[in-house]
């Protein structure tokens, strides 16, 4: 038997590249926890993603983050929304300087607020990016961003600069900036360890309201690891895929864009 659409009581956007993709599962309970169920969840994530233009990882290639069809829930019913922007970083590890990473992501973030958005976003992993040795850059940078020579004084100094502008971003349209704290990170300077993303997922959305009862196993996690973006490229070739992407056991509907 199908499923009877029910109204969401909240909209949920999350914003971000591989750090939103891996702790996704914990966001989405957290986020249930706190504003009930079901949600309309918009996701506009992925390995690499950029603010400032496409990007491409092991084949495949995803529009920026937030592109013009993501807005499209503008048209929707007006419900309270909630949002995460994460992720900054990435564009310093391609070479971009932190001006235009913050203009992009400024953009974002005033247009959430225009629509009464309740905005956290995400500061870079200083403590963690600062207690990183050459060794260990050069490892992660090769791992993660294997065709880029970024200098390791330049990107953290840039990362500094990148951090200081969020911060007054968030100030200026009424946002939450929440520092990451270094337990976050482990060997891996960049991504929230295993152990740490139910509680990076707390202290993000504390904000957001006190926690609600929820029954257990409703959200019925496991679907995300189906989910599939609405548009992508696999090594040039274009793909298309129906939204929502996954339709979660209390009715919470997900978007990839």
């Amino acid at each position: 038997m199908a499923r009877t659409e029910i109204e969401p009581r909240a909209r949920l956007v999350l914003l971000g590249a591989s750090n939103v993709r891996r702790v996704l599962p914990e966001l989405l309970r957290e986020a249930r926890w706190r504003l009930g169920g079901p949600l309309q969840v918009l996701v506009s994530h992925g390995n690499g993603r950029s603010y400032l233009g496409a990007s491409s990882f092991l084949g495949r290639g995803l529009d920026k983050i937030a592109p013009e069809p993501f807005w499209a829930f503008e048209a929707d019913a007006d419900v309270p929304t909630f949002a995460l922007v994460a992720d900054a970083g990435n564009d310093l590890a391609y070479g971009s300087p932190p001006e235009p990473v913050a203009e992009a992501i400024e953009r974002v973030v005033a247009r959430l607020a225009r629509r009464g958005a309740r905005t956290v976003i995400l500061g870079l992993p200083l403590a963690s990016l600062e207690s990183v040795g050459a060794l260990r850059f050069g490892l992660t940078r090769t791992l993660f961003f294997p065709t880029r020579r970024v200098d390791r004084s330049r990107l953290l100094e840039a990362a500094r600069d990148l951090d200081r502008r969020l911060a007054a971003i968030a100030r200026a349209h009424g946002a939450a900036f929440v520092p990451p704290r270094g337990d976050w990170y482990g060997l891996d300077p960049i991504h929230v360890r295993l152990r740490a993303r139910a509680e990076a997922s707390r202290l993000l959305f504390e904000g957001f309201g006190p926690r609600i009862p929820v029954a257990p196993n409703s959200l019925e996690l496991g679907a995300l690891g189906r989910l599939k973006p609405a548009a992508w490229t696999w090594f040039g070739h274009p793909a298309r895929w129906p939204q929502p992407s996954a339709v979660l056991g209390d009715g919470t509907r997900v978007s990839w864009i």
